[in-house]
């Protein structure tokens, strides 16, 4: 069974008395889930927990977006239509695969797990209370008896003894009689996993090596019934971890890409990096050697991710500390564009230099219709916001709710207008004013630029390292003349 935890106030999004709509967390604010009150096996003023069969199948919600506006979520209203009526726009997605991919379960956040071990434990401490009670009456009746046994005993039991050892020395070992080695045993967890396999008709000779531990068990598990060929990392070797990244990626249709790597060069840190890039199509063979650490990795993708030239710093030399610095400046460049394209727009607008007759040739091609200059500015507005919030967003330097921010969004719309009006009043300082409001609305927003230029250590290919040398030797050879030079003419004096 699969079990979802789901925070009332971060997830829940809209709520009645029959039906709840619930983000789907780590989604990017894509996915929306709706449970009805028959779902929930418990819940209390911060937790709602609903548990649903590993194979039922669940209808995902995805954001909605209307023609010239943002991404939004549906409404309760919207979703409970879409249970009703399915379009085109659902997705299916059973809740095994809900569970392993966005969710997590942990039994000490179940309100009724809470309230089960609670009275558990006072049952237990009332019991243990009884038990000592009860020990306390027989031991003093115990001892009684005991004083005067251990007078008779002690004698006899020391002639047993003598007469044992005495025994031993005469006899040859009998190596019949040595103890056997311990048989080994699968423990409780490996044993459930193999029958849960069984359950569900697998071939569990893949993954029954006792060497393997119960988590790379159910990982194995996991991906053989989803119709993944487990055969290629079947290792023990392999982290539980690692396993997890690569049947992620198997369901997330990147299993023949990564079944390509030699699994045995990666670690599963890697591999995440490495899932990651193939499922959002960027270009992995730019940080696919395994001499990259994961942290190195994950800089060069975040670059990517937002587009950047992460030539520039994907270079197995740079610290992750280096990479960092690097592609936080080529961030705060990619924004300082954003910046001044929205800038360029205004100015054309402004010299109307963006025709009717261009607007008509665009709706049609579009199939929309005509919209008037200040339309035209409002909807390049909203990009521009849009724009700069998934290149922070994909930067990771804020979390996946800023999408839904709107205090953010009137923020990013403010410096730009103020950009138009401190632009209009200096034109002649455009660059210094794009990068004052590019740096207040990364502050404001709390999006931390590391743009410390003396933590960064630029790597250099082998011929600049000669030039560099050859010219420091040229300049200590050019000073050492001049000081001889001052010496003589010193001595001549």
């Amino acid at each position: 069974m699969a079990k979802f935890q789901i925070n009332r106030k971060s997830l829940i999004h809209d709520a009645n008395r029959d039906f709840a709509l619930t983000r789907v967390p780590n989604s990017n604010a894509e996915y929306y889930l709706l449970i009805g009150k028959e779902d929930v096996v418990s819940a209390d003023e911060n937790t709602i927990v609903v548990e649903w069969a590993d194979d039922k199948q669940l209808d995902i919600i995805p954001a909605i977006r209307e023609e010239g506006k943002d991404w939004r979520p549906p409404t309760l209203k919207e979703a409970v239509e879409e249970r009703l009526h399915p379009s085109e726009k659902l997705i299916q997605m059973t809740a095994g695969q809900l569970e392993s991919n966005y969710y997590h379960y942990d039994d000490d956040y179940d309100p009724e797990e809470k309230a089960r071990i609670k009275a558990e434990r006072e049952q237990l401490r009332e019991e243990a209370k009884a038990k000592k009670e009860v020990r306390q009456s027989e031991t003093k009746r115990a001892v009684k008896s005991n004083r005067q046994e251990f007078a008779q005993d002690k004698a006899t039991n020391q002639t047993e003894r003598k007469h044992q050892e005495k025994q031993q020395k005469q006899e040859p070992a009998d190596e019949s009689k040595q103890e056997a080695p311990k048989q080994h045993f699968y423990n409780k967890q490996q044993f459930h996993e193999i029958k849960m396999g069984v359950r569900r008709g697998l071939d569990t000779s893949l993954y029954s090596n006792i060497h393997f531990n119960a988590d790379q068990m159910r990982e194995l598990r996991l991906a053989m019934q989803q119709g993944v060929d487990i055969k290629s990392y079947n290792n023990p070797l392999i982290s539980a971890e690692h396993m997890k990244e690569l049947r992620l990626g198997a369901e997330n249709g990147v299993a023949l890409d990564l079944s390509k790597l030699d699994q045995t060069l990666y670690n599963a840190e890697q591999i995440h990096e490495l899932r990651i890039g193939f499922e959002k199509g960027l270009n992995v063979k730019d940080y696919m050697d395994p001499e990259f650490s994961a942290a190195q990795m994950k800089e060069i993708r975040l670059g990517q991710q937002v587009g950047l030239n992460t030539s520039t710093y994907a270079n197995i030399h740079y610290t992750p500390d280096q990479m960092a610095t690097v592609r936080h400046q080529l961030v705060f460049q990619h924004l300082k564009d954003i910046f001044k394209k929205w800038l360029q727009d205004v100015r054309a607008w402004a010299g109307e230099k963006i025709s009717t007759m261009t607007e008509k040739l665009v709706a049609r091609t579009e199939n929309r219709a005509v919209r008037s200059s200040e339309e035209l500015q409002e909807a390049r507005m909203r990009e521009a916001v849009q724009d700069v919030k998934t290149t922070l967003i994909n930067s990771e330097l804020l979390p996946e709710e800023a999408y839904e921010d709107k205090e953010l969004d009137e923020n990013i719309k403010t410096k730009l207008e103020e950009l138009v009006e401190d632009y209009r009043n200096k034109p002649d300082n455009l660059d210094r004013q794009v990068a004052k409001k590019v740096k207040e609305v990364c502050e404001e927003a709390g999006a931390k630029l590391d743009m410390n230029q003396e933590n960064l250590i630029y790597v250099k290919s082998t011929e600049e390292a000669i030039e560099e040398v050859m010219n420091e030797q040229e300049q200590f050879e050019q000073l050492q003349e001049m000081m001889y030079e001052q010496i003589d003419m010193e001595m001549m004096m």
